[in-house]
């Protein structure tokens, strides 16, 4: 009686294991884990833009350190809609062009900036909360 029942448990855990492995196993895309170029590592070469992009980006987390943990959520989210420039209108200021798009049934954009290349994009999908 005992075997009879460790061989079924046995069982439904061998069907289990089959199920998993033939039906929820996702393929294995670690080859995207990393950067497929070589990154601006000598200072020299990071350009102004560059720079000013990050400093925006140490703004940013020290005016969200500067908040409570409750209200961090709401300054972030400011931050997001403005754009970083203080204004969401200000990047066609800059030359910035902005076009509506469908991509696959969903809403999204292309932002291109003034002498972009046309052959480097950024994939920008926010994990909701803009965090």
């Amino acid at each position: 009686m005992i075997i009879e029942i460790l061989a079924m448990l046995l069982a439904i855990v061998v069907i289990i294991w089959l199920i998993i492995v033939v039906f929820l196993t996702a393929p294995d895309y670690s080859q995207f884990d990393e950067p497929q170029h070589e990154l601006h590592r000598n200072p020299a070469e990071v350009n102004a833009e560059n720079k000013e992009v990050r400093r925006l980006i140490r703004a940013m987390q020290d005016q969200l350190r500067a908040e409570s943990k409750y209200k961090r959520i709401i300054k972030l989210r400011c931050i997001m809609d403005e754009g970083f420039t203080g204004s969401p209108a200000q990047a066609e200021h800059l030359g910035v062009e902005i076009m509506a798009t469908d991509a696959g049934g969903v809403g999204a954009e292309w932002v291109v900036a003034p002498g972009a290349s046309e052959d480097r994009r950024l994939l920008y999908i926010h994990g909701g909360a803009f965090t």
